[in-house]
């Protein structure tokens, strides 16, 4: 092939080869067109056939309008057939998938006919923003191939990423398949080159220390590192090779404390906290099989996720990131979830829990049934693909894997099939949690189909600004009212050729610098309005539509005042509500522990149940028996027991008792206590009692006489008996005669 060189336009770049392919990093809109205009303008100029393949953020239209104002013939090329500007779904999707086999020979068929037509070449720009993340493996080996074949073919490519989506495997992916990098640093396109694709560690290490300015500023710790093996091939050490910035911030290691030295050696006993990290790098680097796990690192008292990945025989890459925020989430989410499980009952939102491997219901609130229209029992037996409609099941199983991986938590306005047929629509948060050892996401469903019904109302009305009711406006940057409908002038206290209030230029500012929505909520006198303020980048002016938002404000502050009445519910719950750890200590109780005993959190938090005062002293070898039962894991059943009451008087109550668990693990001991539980009864061997005659004043003893049974206040001795004792004789005055009976306790 001719090796002629080929003029660029771009001035850092200069001339290049045939066969170059390279890429660029960039941030924002004007960083594709500071390179990519002067690249194609120069290719035109030199009788080479272009090809543009555009993504977000710079459309076809855009690439197009910032090209014509270098190249103002635009059009008349464009006619000839000398520049094709193409979106990437028409080049690289079939059925919104990439065949790479395909796009290869299609890149080989466009060169084929350019060359046919007298052209000297072809130059090609690619912009990947487009790419999701499954796609990545696959793309990454599609630019492989294109850069061993490249040398072959006379064509140009430049592609361009965004830094906004590139990770630190990313980028290794992306400058190990390009020659050269073109890199904006401190206002100014510079030059990073590539080793040719070569896998060897002293590739990897020098293409490393040549891409420094890339790794410094990754946020993920980065560790280069060689294992060490014993005879029998089994992983014994590591030695640190280079590390990034990020390590030293993450780990507090020096880079010079670090590299060169063994794991061992930098961490002093590693060995001995994690001896599995050994064993797992010692996978990667033998076999190449790429891993991630998460950790916590005891050494420096953090939660870690680590990839780790082999570029070479015994040699491993780790990147670490800190996760420990997140854990603690999670962990606070954990506890949350099984502390609030009985309110979920009366939770304003839907709550649905669903198996993630098998997409079937595990649970259902009512609000949920209410808003689905299904009972909890019918909800049981149904999966995912029963609630929402057929042509959004792709869409909406694409969303709730996301969340399983932990990808987002959030997903807006989903379609929801109710059982009579009508879709409402739902805002989805999860929370993935562990029950009964199976994965689990917990959705809640906030109801959002009346605010998408106000939202298209916006839409539509805003189509009529001066007859809409809702403010309209449309402002300058600068805060300069273009236009304002009457509602708007009225609300907002404007008018055309004013200027809106200073507090709103920020929020344009955002608008402009983000290219989306911004929404924000104000209360004017008693009404509250949502505003939308979208930038219209192409005319350089920003639109603002209001809607009068005072219900679903209003309906908020009901919502969370409902939420704070169930947490009160729960507080304030009349049955005692006691918790132990594993050594018998009290842990807390709830109030009304407090109000049937009589005594303070003092005399009961913190001290062994055998000492708190409210324990009769009979009862203590007994209570201590079947505390170590529960300890061996045997559950006792409910049972009934007196207890000593701050007053000197004696209370009867019915115990249950379970063990707490989150997630398998055993946290502690829940103790109920239900004053209401059972009745004393008193048989009475020889009935004389007439009825009637007795007040009730206490109705938590009876007398039982034949067929008929009379509640009163008697002695307290009588509640101390046990069951089946012989009382002796009890008098009672009944219809104003004293009658004289023998009788036992029973209690049934």
């Amino acid at each position: 092939m001719e090796k002629d060189l080929r003029k660029t336009g771009i001035d850092v770049l200069g001339d290049v080869p045939w066969g170059t392919h390279l890429c660029q990093f960039y941030r924002t809109n004007q960083d594709l067109i500071d390179i990519l205009v002067p690249y194609f303008k120069k290719g035109l100029e030199e009788n080479e056939f272009c090809i543009w393949i555009t993504s977000d953020p710079l459309n076809e239209e855009e690439a197009k309008r910032a090209l014509e104002k270098e190249v103002p013939h635009l059009d008349r090329l464009i006619k000839e057939e000398q520049i094709q500007i193409i979106p990437y779904d028409e080049w690289y999707l079939r059925d919104d998938a990439v065949d790479t086999d395909r796009v290869l020979k299609g890149w080989v068929d466009k060169l084929d006919a350019a060359l046919s037509k007298g052209f000297d070449g072809m130059r090609v720009t690619v912009n990947t923003f487009w790419l999701e993340k499954k796609d990545w493996r696959n793309f990454t080996q599609y630019e492989e191939r294109v850069n061993n074949v490249m040398a072959k073919y006379k064509m140009i490519i430049i592609c361009s990423y965004s830094l906004e989506k590139c990770g630190s495997l990313e980028l290794i992916d992306v400058t190990a398949n390009h020659k050269f990098a073109l890199v904006r640093r401190e206002g100014k396109w510079g030059i990073v080159e590539s080793s040719e694709r070569t896998k060897s560690e002293k590739a990897l290490r020098e293409s490393e220390f040549k891409y420094r300015s890339l790794f410094d500023n990754m946020p993920n710790g980065f560790a280069y590192c060689k294992i060490l093996l014993d005879e029998n091939n089994i992983a014994t050490d590591f030695v640190y090779l280079e590390v990034n910035d990020s390590f030293e911030r993450l780990t507090g290691l020096k880079r010079e404390n670090v590299v060169g030295k063994k794991a061992s050696e930098a961490m002093p006993g590693i060995k001995e906290s994690h001896p599995e990290l050994f064993d797992i790098y010692g996978k990667v680097a033998l076999t190449g099989k790429e891993t991630a796990f998460d950790i916590y690192f005891k050494p420096l008292q953090i939660w870690l996720s680590i990839s780790a990945y082999r570029p070479e025989k015994d040699c491993f890459v780790a990147i670490l990131n800190d996760i420990t925020e997140g854990k603690k989430s999670e962990e606070a989410i954990r506890e949350s979830e099984e502390r609030y499980r009985t309110l979920s009952q009366g939770a304003a939102e839907g709550i649905l829990v669903v198996d993630i491997e098998t997409k079937k219901f595990k649970y259902a609130n009512p609000a949920l049934c209410k808003m689905l229209g299904y009972t909890e029992k019918e909800l049981k037996g149904m999966s995912v693909a029963d609630i929402h409609p057929k042509e959004n099941l792709a869409h909406v199983i694409s969303e709730f894997e996301a969340q399983a991986r932990g990808e987002k938590s959030l997903s807006p306005s989903i379609p929801c099939l109710r059982k009579d047929g009508t879709i409402i629509y739902a805002d989805i948060n999860t929370n993935k949690i562990l029950i009964d050892e199976r994965e689990c996401n917990v959705g809640f469903f906030t109801d959002t189909t009346e605010q998408r019904r106000a939202e298209e109302e916006i839409e539509f009305l805003s189509r009529f600004p001066s007859e809409n009711p809702n403010p309209v406006l449309r402002v300058q940057a600068d805060g300069e009212v273009l236009y304002a409908n009457d509602p708007a002038k009225k609300i907002f206290q404007v008018k055309v050729g004013g200027r809106m209030p200073k507090r709103y230029l920020p929020i344009l500012k955002k608008a402009e610098e983000s290219e989306e929505e911004v929404r924000l909520e104000e209360k004017f006198g008693q009404q509250y309005y949502e505003t939308a303020v979208k930038f219209v980048k192409s005319l350089g002016y920003f639109n603002m539509y209001s809607r009068d938002s005072t219900y679903q404000v209003e309906a908020r502050s009901a919502l969370k005042e409902s939420e704070v009445r169930y947490r009160r519910l729960f507080e304030l719950s009349p049955i005692g509500i006691i918790t132990l750890d594993f050594k018998g200590v009290i842990t807390s109780c709830n109030s009304a522990v407090y109000e049937k005993s009589g005594y303070t959190e003092d005399e009961f938090v913190g001290k062994h149940f055998s000492k708190v005062a409210s324990v009769s002293p009979g009862k203590i070898p007994d209570y201590i028996k079947t505390f170590g039962s529960i300890l061996r894991g045997k559950t006792p059943k409910s049972f009934e027991t007196r207890y000593r009451q701050k007053d000197g008087t004696v209370g009867w109550t019915e115990l249950h008792i379970a063990i707490m668990r989150t997630e398998g693990k055993k946290m502690g001991i829940l103790v109920l206590q239900n004053d209401g539980a059972g009745t004393h009864v008193i048989t009475f061997v020889t009935p004389k009692l007439a009825s009637g005659g007795l007040t009730i004043e206490d109705p938590t003893v009876s007398l039982l006489t034949g067929e008929k049974r009379v509640y009163g206040n008697f002695d307290p001795v009588v509640f101390n008996q046990p069951s089946g004792a012989d009382i002796g004789k009890i008098y009672m005055d009944s219809d104003g005669t004293e009658s004289e009976m023998k009788a036992k306790v029973y209690r049934p």
